[in-house]
């Protein structure tokens, strides 16, 4: 292979593998931004009808965070507003703010909901 052919290539191989770091460097801040909290609802579990028969946690301004566990219906009293909602995420999501599953208009101030695995979940 003569001098000229081997530039050739090494200029491709050299190109190819900026666009592989550009690309990359790319789709790692796109992932960045996807962090928890700026999801929709979904990403967390569903809305329900508020149910009395689940566990009741009472948001006061006092409140910083809850605990719940993935799979679980949980109503959430603030004030003489209450939401239901069943909690199905993924097992990498262990974290969200109450704000991003909160429906419109109830204000739940800055606090973070800690999702546990279910243990029944576990094969």
């Amino acid at each position: 292979m003569n001098n000229t052919k081997r530039e050739i290539i090494m200029k491709t191989i050299r190109s190819n593998v900026l666009l592989g770091i550009v690309l990359s460097t790319a789709l790692f801040g796109a992932a960045a931004q996807a962090a928890p909290g700026a999801h929709d609802t979904a990403w967390y579990g569903v809305p329900v009808a508020v149910q009395k028969n689940v566990r009741t946690i009472v948001i006061t301004p006092q409140t910083r965070h809850v605990n719940v566990t993935n799979g679980e219906v949980v109503t959430f009293a603030v004030g003489e507003q209450r939401f239901s909602f069943q909690f199905q995420t993924y097992p990498q999501t262990q974290v969200t703010e109450l704000s991003a599953i909160a429906p419109a208009g109830i204000d739940v101030g800055a606090v973070r909901v800690y999702i546990a695995d279910n243990p029944e979940g576990r094969g």
